[in-house]
């Protein structure tokens, strides 16, 4: 964020700069003067690549504070644990099927039938 700040107002100052630069040589060099004035628009991308620096460090992770560090230190059950530190999981039952009680076998009779068979049947 600081990087940016200074960037943006450095961008700024730049095309303030220039501008007034190319005007007080201007009475030197004509020429010299129109290319020098024709640059300050380069401050005007310096500004606005400072703007993106502003707003990328918004999106940026935050660096863990030190303090953070020095508590860590101080209580080590916040600190990580390997696997084999870690106590073990208990037992648990594997996810059954969506279709597990739907599935019917062929060589299984159907004690309910289809609603065309019972139709069928009455005829």
């Amino acid at each position: 964020m600081k990087l940016g700040f200074v960037t943006f107002w450095g961008g700024i100052l730049l095309a303030a700069l220039l501008a007034i630069m190319g005007d007080a040589f201007i009475p030197i060099s004509q020429r010299l003067g129109v290319f020098i004035g024709n640059l300050a628009p380069l401050g005007g991308l310096v500004t606005t690549v400072g703007i993106g620096i502003m707003i990328y460090s918004l999106f940026l992770p935050k660096a863990p504070s030190t303090k953070s560090q020095k508590s860590q230190k101080a209580n080590p059950k916040l600190q990580s644990q390997t696997p084999a530190q870690l106590p073990p999981e208990p037992y648990r039952q594997p996810v059954g099927s969506v279709t597990e009680s739907t599935t019917r076998l062929f060589d299984q009779p159907d004690s309910m039938g289809s609603v065309r068979d019972r139709a069928r049947q009455r005829e």
